[in-house]
């Protein structure tokens, strides 16, 4: 890291300066050290410093060349001053004590040399970019904003307030508002800014109330983040300039980074989807507005999938994203942690074949993998979306929790799950009731419970399947030809057993409640199975 002349010069601006830099500035400063005597070969990258009278008989003697120092005056002008004695040099034209100016020099060069290793190490530990933004207020010391490419806040100066409208929004909002995108679009700012590759200033303040110092980063054709320094407490100089560029020096190692990080799977709707899926934004409007912007449908028919591969630590998460894209390449999706979360919106023709087939395309894809999905209940509008991924994360859960614990359901004849997609609606109660655990053992102290491991009893005792006729019974809605069917019995002897259960249990099974309150136990023992393990789930 090098400190430019630029940075020296605005430095020592509070002295009167003459300045003797003629021909290509040099490339920066590594480090301010005094000029010795010993001194045969100076380091074009090292700023000296050293009393005039001393450097001039220094130079006389040894010819110097290529050396740049800081000198304060110490004698009158007279011809020996001539262009060549003086070249390289920065002059101090006062009466004024040398550790003063020693002192300015040093303590700018400590500062940003600790400031852009800050800077590098919140790089190298992983740092967010926030962090370094947090970093870097001090120093550049005006109103900073970041967005990507769908023009989301990033990241910006947390401690210093800008009244200029546009950054007033950003901060309020948390992405640039309606109003700035208009105008944008109406100063024709999106092709200008697709033209930039290096630092740009605009000066113009048609857009903006001030200045404003511009890097785009983007890889190759996608445009990535957008950096703005808005100069609205010092005015863009030199110094300003070169500092600002420091700043973006290190954050290109960080852009470069995220960039890789993310592959080639970047979509513009991403921070938005992200953001909803968080439950990061909530206000309706807001929502609708960024949706707007990233081109990302607020209302239809909605459904997401959850996709979780089973070894995270052992699955390339870019490969998958990659097939991902091959296979779907109509599904707006985003990473979220190593999972992959897919916004699915049906179509308005042969919507249900259509669903089948990217399910049974998905089988493939999970089988191939090893990964999981859960699928949420459809849906509306994708503010919905915080919650309906808690679905499909659930679904997920007591999926595996049902496929795992096998004895209750072996005896309610209940086939093993083979798909690897859970679907919430399949799943709702067992979701609802296994998020309820303190729940259980007020369950276990209820008749309903007792009435089934009564029943669970007794057919161990009498080698009979009186607990597994009276759930196909209540789920047939009290069929008694369709529980004979399922049984391989006359209707009137399920009438006749269904009569003896009922005697057995005191209940009746003509009352709503008491036939709700039964299913509600069986759904609650494949959760949570019989409290002595014998059908322990």
């Amino acid at each position: 890291m090098n400190i430019s002349l630029n940075i020296v010069l605005e430095a020592l601006s509070p002295f009167c300066l003459e300045t003797h830099v003629d021909g290509p500035e040099p490339k920066g400063f590594n480090k301010c050290l005094p000029l010795s005597e010993a001194v045969s070969r100076p380091d074009s990258e090292c700023l000296y410093y050293m009393g005039l009278s001393a450097f001039l008989a220094l130079r006389s003697a040894r010819k110097l060349s290529g050396i740049y120092c800081v000198c304060w005056r110490d004698r009158i002008c007279d011809s020996a001053e001539t262009p060549e004695m003086l070249s390289g040099l920065i002059i101090v034209n006062e009466n004024i004590n040398p550790t003063v100016i020693i002192t300015r020099l040093q303590q700018r060069f400590y500062e940003l040399m600790n400031w852009v290793q800050d800077l590098t190490q919140a790089v190298i530990r992983g740092g967010a970019m926030q962090d370094l933004v947090d970093i870097a207020e001090p120093i550049l010391d005006n109103f900073i904003g970041i967005t990507d490419s769908s023009f989301i806040r990033l990241a910006y100066t947390r401690h210093i307030d800008c009244d200029c409208p546009i950054c007033v929004d950003l901060v309020r909002l948390g992405y640039h508002s309606e109003a700035t995108m208009k105008m944008f679009k109406d100063n024709d700012l999106f092709s200008y800014w697709e033209k930039q590759s290096g630092i740009f200033t605009d000066y113009s303040c048609k857009v903006a109330k001030y200045t404003a110092h511009h890097k785009i980063f983007k890889f190759g054709s996608a445009y990535f983040a957008h950096v703005v320094m808005t100069c609205n407490r010092h005015p863009l100089t030199d110094c300003l300039k070169d500092l600002f560029q420091m700043f973006v020096d290190v954050l290109a190692v960080y852009m470069e980074r995220e960039w890789n990080a993310r592959g080639n799977h970047i979509h513009i709707y991403d921070t938005l989807l992200t953001d909803l899926i968080q439950g990061s934004i909530q206000v309706k409007g807001q929502i609708k507005e960024r949706a707007q912007h990233v081109g990302l449908p607020y209302s239809g028919r909605f459904c997401l999938f959850k996709i979780i591969p089973v070894d995270s630590a052992n699955v390339s998460i870019g490969k998958m994203l990659t097939e991902f894209t091959e296979l779907f390449p109509k599904v707006k999706f985003v990473q979220h942690q190593q999972e992959i979360v897919a916004l699915y919106q049906y179509a308005s023709d042969e919507a249900e074949n259509q669903f089948r087939d990217f399910c049974g395309r998905l089988e493939a894809f999970l089988e191939k993998h090893n990964a999981l999905c859960g699928v949420s209940l459809d849906f509306d509008s994708i503010d919905e979306l915080h919650h309906v991924f808690r679905q499909s994360s659930l679904a997920i859960k007591y999926g595996e929790a049902m496929r795992e614990r096998e004895h209750v359901r072996a005896l309610l004849k209940m086939p093993k799950q083979k798909s690897k997609i859970y679907y919430f609606s399949r799943y709702i109660d067992f979701c609802l009731l296994g998020e309820g655990r303190e729940n259980v053992a007020i369950w276990r102290h209820t008749k309903f419970y007792t009435m089934l491991k009564n029943l669970y009893e007794y057919d161990k005792a009498h080698k009979s399947s009186l607990f597994y006729m009276l759930y196909v019974y209540l789920i047939t809605e009290r069929s008694a030809t369709d529980t004979g069917a399922a049984l391989s019995m006359h209707r009137n002897n399920v009438i006749y057993h269904i009569g003896r259960i009922q005697d057995m249990l005191g209940i009746e099974l003509n009352r709503p409640e008491i036939r709700q309150l039964i299913l509600l136990s069986y759904s609650m023992l494949q959760m949570h199975g019989f409290d002595d393990g014998d059908a322990g789930l």
